[in-house]
């Protein structure tokens, strides 16, 4: 049988701790790799709530807060179907325009909702880009049944004075 054991006191295991980080035995500084995926992961989340807000102010019709969301010289872009003889076309236009053009269309709606389902976000650096599938829901005096339909809406996204800013947005929907 051995002696009896000795344990270290409260002293003890504060002076241990500091030989410890003295000698770099506990010296577990977060990596280079730890810190960027950090980065990367508080950006998608920011990415992310500026989606979301566009997507809210959208539905809730605030059209200046909704305006603010974009990056000076932003667009939003689509392919037109075609009809009366006319090609399938490309449009694409200053934001700030589309918001004022669809406006209209938005407010005569008795209600109008839209959310993203699902979503794929990827940045690097001050750039990001985000795949949202949403849904859209609304009903007006033509169709007092909600109706459906979805989409997809394609953000490229630049961080601008620290702030994440709506730079284009191609979307593609169907009912």
């Amino acid at each position: 049988m051995s002696g009896p054991t000795k344990s270290i006191g409260g002293m003890g295991c504060v002076l241990l701790v500091i030989v410890l980080l003295f000698t770099g035995a506990a010296n577990h500084e977060p990596s280079a790799d730890f810190w960027q995926q950090a980065t990367q992961a508080a950006d998608q989340d920011a990415v992310m709530r500026t989606v979301e807000q566009l997507y809210s102010t959208l539905s809730n019709r605030q059209w200046e807060a909704l305006k603010a969301l974009f990056a000076e010289g932003a667009t939003i872009a689509t392919v037109r179907s075609a009809s009366n003889d006319q090609p399938e076309q490309a449009e694409a236009r200053p934001a700030r325009e589309w918001i004022d053009q669809y406006r209209p269309v938005f407010e005569g709606k008795t209600t109008f909702t839209e959310k993203s389902l699902h979503h794929e976000v990827q940045t690097f650096g001050t750039v990001a880009q985000v795949w949202s599938h949403f849904e859209a829901t609304y009903t007006d005096t033509e169709h007092p049944e909600p109706q459906f339909f979805t989409g997809i809406d394609a953000f490229t996204l630049l961080k601008v004075n620290g702030q994440w800013r709506i730079l284009t947005i191609a979307y593609a929907s169907q009912p």
